[in-house]
């Protein structure tokens, strides 16, 4: 009996922990997004439709739904956490929907609204949107392919490169008419560590659009040597150790987003690495369990977002009782 009893209490603390996530969620489930644009019959000229709907507080997200009118295809499915989204859009008639959701609940979508999107030869109302790189993109290369989106209403584009270090701006690189949809920056314009921004607009004879904008961010300095903290080298520890390691400061005209490989070993030479943690930051600390008693072997080294591989640090042992 006993044993049937403690089976009951098993099960019923998986059903709990099972249900954790739906106790901590807001439940939305009965909650009403309202719509603000676009509404029904609006029309829409020019390339860009912008969705926009009232924000609904316990929902972490929205998901956006469209499909053409006359034939129900879909042709847009997106999942976003803010209250409205701008996307480019051909000409037609199309109806959208939004729902709330967050990880345990989701509202009912709003009743489907509709609307037209018409072409326009006035460029003044409408956008290019780039495409890739995307934007504050980290990279060591400095050969980079522009790419962005047809503008059925554009008989040419014009492409603008800014370059800014130490809080100095200069445009190196300008270019018109541009018929192509994508672009190779070289060496030439990308000539040392800075943030570059690229602009692109689209042009015809009566109109142009604004200035579509993204950045390159160049670093090609490999990051610092890490020093390593703890525990010190030769050190007797027990089977749980606190590993730790420090960076010196990155002084470099582009400072891209650091993360540490700590790399824990069986063998001096790192044939055998027992373990490998990458932790975010130039700077951190990674709890590890040994199973075993015996002696090992640590190390760190730098990476960053650009793609920059930095220098091991200095070997260091442990011996673990």
């Amino acid at each position: 009996m006993k044993r049937i009893s403690n089976l009951l209490v098993g099960l019923a603390a998986v059903l709990v922990c099972t249900s954790c996530d739906d106790i901590f969620e807001e439940d939305i489930s009965d909650d009403i997004i309202t719509i603000i644009t676009p509404t029904q019959d609006e029309v829409i000229s020019g390339n860009t439709v912008t969705f926009m709907w009232n924000g609904l507080e316990g929902a972490d997200n929205y998901r956006v739904q469209v499909s053409r009118s006359n034939t129900s295809e879909m042709t847009l499915d997106s999942l976003v956490g803010k209250t409205s989204l701008s996307v480019p859009f051909p000409s037609g008639e199309f109806e959208w929907r939004v729902r709330g959701e967050n990880f345990a609940y989701t509202t009912s979508y709003t009743f489907p609204e509709g609307f037209l999107v018409e072409s326009s030869n006035d460029l003044s109302v409408q956008n290019v949107f780039l495409s890739t790189p995307s934007d504050n993109f980290y990279t060591r290369n400095n050969t980079i392919i522009l790419n962005w989106s047809v503008l059925e209403a554009a008989e040419s584009y014009s492409l603008q490169v800014t370059k800014t270090i130490g809080g100095n701006s200069s445009v190196t690189l300008q270019q018109d008419e541009l018929v192509s949809t994508s672009f190779t920056l070289d060496a030439n314009t990308l000539d040392g560590d800075a943030a570059f921004k690229w602009s692109v607009k689209g042009v015809n004879e009566t109109s142009e659009t604004p200035f579509s904008n993204r950045t390159i961010l160049l670093d090609t300095q490999v990051p610092n040597q890490p020093s390593l903290i703890s525990p010190n080298d030769a050190e007797t520890v027990g089977t749980i150790v606190d590993f730790s390691w420090g960076s010196p400061e990155d002084i470099g005209a582009v400072q891209s987003p650091l993360q540490s490989l700590l790399e824990i070993a069986t063998e001096e030479d790192f044939s055998a690495i027992l373990q490998t943690y990458t932790v975010a930051g130039g700077s951190g600390e990674r709890q590890h369990e040994f199973s075993n008693p015996g002696e090992y072997f640590w190390r760190v080294r730098m990476e960053d977002q650009a793609g920059n591989i930095g220098q091991y640090s200095v070997v260091k042992t442990i011996t673990v009782e």
